[in-house]
């Protein structure tokens, strides 16, 4: 089914539960599927796995959603969504300033110099 059939498809059915992998759209799904009355059960990927028997099917896909012992995953508001996007966007920019600070402290111990492993203190090299 084409995405654009999704929720027409799903609109005349009576209110039924779900389920769908987690993915980048995931959240988007439920979030409509759930202004129709369906129940919309997210499942962690690494939790539907066990249930991939040689091919992924609806079947498995139901069976992972209706085992009593599952774990499933909240559905999240846009508000929560781009809050953790402009985390995740963040996270690289972190990591790569963290680096060049240790480059620098790496290439001034070379020249014996040594400071200290703070990012204010490295910040008067840097400019």
């Amino acid at each position: 089914m084409h995405r654009a059939k999704a929720l027409y498809y799903f609109a005349p059915l009576p209110a039924c539960t779900i389920g769908v992998e987690t993915c980048e759209g995931a959240h988007y799904w439920a979030r409509e599927l759930g202004k129709q009355g369906h129940k919309t059960r997210l499942i962690n990927g690494v939790f539907v796995m066990p249930y991939r028997r040689k091919n992924k099917n609806d079947a498995n896909d139901a069976e992972a959603v209706d085992r009593p012992d599952m774990c499933f995953v909240a559905v999240k508001s846009e508000g929560q969504q781009s809050t953790l996007m402009a985390h995740r966007r963040r996270e690289p920019s972190i990591a790569t300033r963290t680096l060049l600070i240790n480059q620098l402290h790496g290439h001034l111990h070379g020249l014996l110099m040594v400071i200290r492993k703070s990012r204010t203190f490295a910040r008067t090299f840097m400019r």
